[in-house]
């Protein structure tokens, strides 16, 4: 896991959130983004 790779999966999340008005859990994220538990924790920080 890299930077780059790092910021293409916080983009996919923020895309994903962005315009969204409402809570998301963390498994909807996982699954909506297809992300592994560890890339989806390093994109959300």
């Amino acid at each position: 896991m890299n930077a780059q790779s790092i910021g293409e999966s916080a983009k996919a999340i923020w895309h994903l959130l962005h315009g969204d008005n409402r809570k998301w859990e963390y498994q909807e994220l996982k699954k909506a983004t297809g992300l592994r538990d560890r890339e989806l924790n390093a994109a959300i920080g």
